[in-house]
């Protein structure tokens, strides 16, 4: 069976810029979520004159558009920049919920978990970035270390037990 793609219109900003230095990244990116920017790509580069630059892939739409331009002036410093149409292409994804238990030296914890699943790979499940966060939160304040990479694979494993999956963390 054919996956069914759909699209929308999208705006991508492309902004070259070799003016900022590494605090102020985080700053600007903040600034351009904060004025619609769908999503920030960084990417490091070097620019003809042998400086270390960047160049900014900012994903936007049209009612954000103007917000977004203000940000690249205000807060990248640059006086000139790419604006391209572009067509966002994407498949349908689910999101599904499970209540996971995590099962530790300290006690037993209970967390809501949101995965992905797209619809090109039914099979492939993925949880939320803010679930892994949250879930790893939820350890840390009991004072139980966990990685990042950790707690995803296990919430990964989780999904595709039964109904009420649990997790042991040692």
């Amino acid at each position: 069976m054919k996956t069914q793609i759909m699209e929308r219109e999208r705006i991508l900003f492309l902004v070259q810029c070799d003016t900022l230095e590494g605090e102020q990244i985080a700053p600007a990116m903040d600034a351009l979520y904060a004025a619609g920017a769908k999503n920030v790509q960084l990417l490091s580069t070097i620019t003809k004159k042998g400086r270390p630059g960047y160049v900014f892939l900012i994903d936007g739409d049209e009612p954000s558009a103007d917000s977004i331009e203000q940000a690249i002036l205000t807060e990248i410093g640059v006086t000139g920049w790419h604006r391209i149409a572009a067509q966002h292409r994407y498949v349908k994804v689910s999101v599904l919920c499970r209540n996971v238990t995590l099962v530790t030296r300290l006690g037993d914890f209970s967390a809501e978990v949101l995965y992905k699943q797209s619809s090109a790979d039914p099979d492939r499940v993925r949880p939320e970035f803010e679930s892994c966060r949250k879930a790893r939160s939820l350890l840390a304040e009991r004072g139980i270390c966990v990685s990042f990479p950790l707690i995803r694979q296990k919430l990964i494993e989780a999904f595709s037990k039964e109904e009420q999956p649990t997790i042991v963390i040692q």
